[in-house]
């Protein structure tokens, strides 16, 4: 009775465990995305120049850039210098993204700031990792939300 008893609760346990899992692995990756907007959109204005965030979803990875995607913004503080968040790294790994960005329908998709900090389409980036899911809203003018 008592080895049925704990088989239970370890079941349970598991399945708890694989939940917050997931709640975390896709949280982690909205919020990755919605720092990455604001930077960006804080560099296009404090700079005066464009700079935006593209989403590539045929390499599950997203980068901040200026002026075109190719001019990878540094950053220091991440592996390689550049500012790339791979979702295939060990901690976001297995998290897939989705991107619905207004009028924007080839990948990878650009999203720019002009210098005044106004995005050039809103829209949203969906995270999900076994069946969660967290959206990055992102609209026209001012920062993402994360839902």
């Amino acid at each position: 009775m008592v080895m049925l008893v704990l088989a239970i609760a370890a079941t349970i346990g598991m399945d708890t465990l694989a939940n917050t899992e997931a709640g975390l692995r896709s949280d982690r990756a909205a919020r990755e995305a919605a720092t990455a907007i604001k930077y960006a959109r804080m560099l296009s204005v404090t700079t005066g120049g464009t700079y935006g965030v593209e989403f590539d979803t045929a390499n599950e990875r997203f980068q901040v850039f200026q002026t075109t995607g190719s001019n990878v913004v540094p950053q220091p503080m991440e592996a390689g210098g550049t500012y790339v968040v791979d979702l295939s790294q060990r901690e976001l790994a297995g998290t897939t993204m989705t991107v619905s960005l207004g009028g924007l329908t080839t990948n990878p998709y650009d999203l720019t700031y002009a210098a005044m900090g106004s995005a050039n389409t809103s829209g949203t980036v969906a995270f999900s990792y076994a069946g969660v899911t967290k959206t990055v809203t992102i609209p026209a003018v001012g920062d993402p939300t994360i839902q």
